[in-house]
This record gives C-alpha cells, structure tokens and sequence, in this order.
C-alpha cells in the first residue's frame, strides 16, 4: 500500500502514526502549499490573470452529475494523457469506473470542460481533507493548441475552490512554469 502526498506541514500526525506502524516514509518530491485566505495580494494578481481566462473561456463547465458513461471514459483518458503517458512515473491509474464511483459517493468533486465536438476537453477532479484542498485529477487533451489554456483552467479551478472555501491548497510538485 502506498498513500501519497503527504507533507510535515500538513500531515506530521498521520506521518507519525504511518511510521510508528512500521511504514516506511519515502520523500519523493516537494510540494507547494498555497494559502489563499493568506496570500499576498500580488500572488492573487497572477491567479486573476489566470481568472480571466475562466471568463473567457468558450468551452461550458460540465459537473459530474451531467457526466454521461463516456464523458466518464473521456475523464479517465484525459488524466491518463497527461499523468499516465506525457508524465508516467508512479502516477495512479484512474479507471472510468473509478472516477464515476469517487464522484457519486461524492470523494471528489469532478467536473469536466465540454469542446465544440460534444467531448471533455479537460477535467478537474477536487478532494478535501479536512481544511486542504488537493487536484488528484486533473487532465486536458494534449492535442487541443496551448494557447487555449486548458490546463490553466483546471488548475484555477482548484484555486477558485479553496479561496472560496477558505482552504489551504496543496498543490503537489505541480507545474511551475504554467
């Protein structure tokens, strides 16, 4: 078994617990903490630039409820796109089952962006754990031009999220340069 992205910050209880159980602690990779009910105004300039591409944004915010059994597919191979084929190191393997399963029994807050063809083109999926807000999944079509800001878009979502929800967000190693 393996649980992953947990931080000292966060999670120095569980961690403690985990080792005293015997599980053996590997870092892996750093992880940024953002905190939005905190954040210096400058930092939130940046995530308004981003904010502004979700207004502009031609391609309707689908929740999961409104998912069908493809857009469920649709979700699983979006992820597997970006974390299972671009990125593939020890990223989990999302199933269409999976995700429909999480998002009913409401584990995670699924939602997907639907193209002009009638398919997602990008999806986001939220987990909160007591005050911190993670993006376990989080996809978009790979063919689909940068510019269209896809990916940005799903991120703002978990930024929007846990502002709104007064959240600490972890981010994960996430993606700096985006």
């Amino acid at each position: 078994l393996v649980i992953r992205a947990l931080n000292e910050a966060d999670d120095a209880a569980s961690l403690a617990a985990l080792k005293s159980l015997g599980w053996v602690l590997l870092p892996a990779r750093q992880v940024w903490r953002i905190d939005p009910p905190r954040a210096e105004a400058a930092r939130w300039r940046d995530l308004i630039s981003d904010g502004r591409l979700t207004d502009r944004c031609p391609f309707p915010l689908i929740p999961a409820t409104a998912f069908t059994d493809a857009d469920f597919a649709r979700a699983a191979d979006l992820y597997d796109q970006l974390y299972r084929r671009k990125y593939p190191a020890l990223n989990p393997a999302y199933t269409a089952a999976f995700l429909q399963g999480a998002a009913q029994a409401g584990l995670i807050d699924l939602a997907g962006w639907r193209g002009p063809q009638g398919d997602l083109v990008a999806v986001s999926g939220l987990f909160r754990n007591g005050a911190t807000l993670t993006q376990p999944i989080l996809g978009y079509d790979l063919s689909r031009p940068q510019r269209e800001g896809l990916y940005r878009l799903a991120v703002m979502r978990a930024h929007l999220a846990a502002r709104d929800g007064g959240l600490l967000m972890n981010a994960s190693a996430g993606a700096a340069r985006f």
